[in-house]
């Protein structure tokens, strides 16, 4: 009975991954997600707590999934992670369009078991900045975090689509003018 009901469980978490992703944070709601995941919200009222404590485990398991695919990276050369760990962030809001508002921009109070996929994320490009031994690491980062965030936009808007090479080659591009 308790493995039918964390399968159950887990269905309930990606359908509500689904749900957000295609109606938006602000549209989930328990009835979307009964009729996403075909049921009532009784079933759902008797795993979870409540919309919250929903938002809060897929705002969890998200997050936890792109801090470990950060730290994947730590043994390439620092350009490298900077650019992987970019395209990364980017592949993120692609796949997760409107999730992106849960994760990275955090609208909402969500309740945390770590630190946010934004903090992370700023701090790793910040880190991966300054040990390329920029002169003048301030502006840019300012470049590289309004490029990263420009084209996030863009892909979550759906004004471009996420392009793994032309992310690789605006990112060398950005580097090789800022040495």
């Amino acid at each position: 009975m308790e493995n039918q009901d964390s399968m159950i469980r887990l269905k309930l978490i990606r359908c509500a991954i689904a749900c957000i992703d295609e109606k938006g944070l602000h549209n989930f709601s328990i009835r979307e997600l009964g009729k996403r995941a075909r049921m009532t919200s009784t079933p759902i009222y008797n795993r979870f707590t409540n919309k919250q404590e929903i938002i809060s485990i897929v705002y969890n398991l998200i997050t936890n999934s792109f801090i470990k695919k950060i730290d994947s990276y730590k043994d390439l050369p620092t350009d490298e992670q900077l650019i992987q760990v970019v395209a990364l962030y980017l592949r993120e809001i692609n796949k997760h369009p409107n999730s992106a508002e849960l994760i990275f921009l955090n609208p909402e109070k969500v309740e945390s078991d770590g630190p946010s996929a934004q903090t992370v994320f700023k701090e790793k490009v910040n880190s991966l900045i300054e040990e390329l031994n920029h002169k003048h690491s301030e502006e840019f980062f300012l470049k590289i975090w309004s490029q990263i965030h420009g084209t996030a936009m863009m892909i979550k808007n759906g004004i471009i689509s996420y392009n793994y090479d032309e992310i690789y080659k605006s990112m060398i591009t950005t580097i090789k003018e800022a040495a």
